[in-house]
């Protein structure tokens, strides 16, 4: 009897040690991907790495950005 409750018990702490790290990993991806939504300048370049502004148009908006940053 003790064999099977032990049994149990031990598939019940594996699956609820898998469920609390896959929801760790996905949290902390939620985190680093948020920071990087956060940041103007990497939004920025992000822009730029999609052809959705020029050289000019970053160059001016980051240094804008910096600028900003250093007040």
């Amino acid at each position: 009897m003790w064999g099977g409750m032990g049994m149990i018990l031990f598939w019940l702490l594996l699956v609820g040690l898998f469920i609390v790290v896959v929801t760790s990993l996905l949290n902390s991806s939620r985190d680093v991907k948020r920071d990087v939504e956060q940041d103007p300048i990497l939004i920025l370049e992000a822009r730029f790495a999609r052809g959705e502004i020029d050289e000019r148009e970053f160059e001016q908006r980051r240094a804008v950005l910096i600028a900003s940053k250093q007040r």
